[in-house]
């Protein structure tokens, strides 16, 4: 059974992603949706799944993100040489970059993965 976790939904929800999360409940009926909240660390970073899903969110938001997954970058490149997808919508995949800049034109370290 193929396991998609849906991470932080909750603020992850700009321009339709919503609506994404249910599209893939849809046509993906046998797979095992995890939706972690913000509250919670990612479920890939101890166990093993078969995509993870990012949507769009605020500047902001990807400042909680970032706090939240800075330290874990190598179980990130660990899973994505092992072929999980990493499905990022709108401005998400900005997290695995270098950096991100908020509103004030500060810069934010980012992931540097990509």
């Amino acid at each position: 059974m193929m396991k998609i976790e849906i991470l932080y939904p909750e603020i992850c929800c700009l321009f339709g992603d919503k609506a994404n999360m249910r599209y893939f409940e849809m046509c993906l009926p046998d797979a095992e949706f995890i939706k972690t909240p913000v509250s919670q660390m990612p479920l890939f970073l101890t166990e093993d799944v078969d995509m993870v899903y990012f949507g769009s969110c605020s500047e902001s938001n990807q400042e909680k993100i970032l706090s939240r997954l800075k330290g874990h970058e190598e179980r990130i490149r660990e899973l994505i040489d092992k072929g999980v997808i990493f499905l990022m919508t709108g401005n998400s995949f900005e997290i695995m970059g270098n950096y991100i800049t908020d509103s004030d034109g500060k810069r934010i370290d980012a992931l540097g993965i990509f």
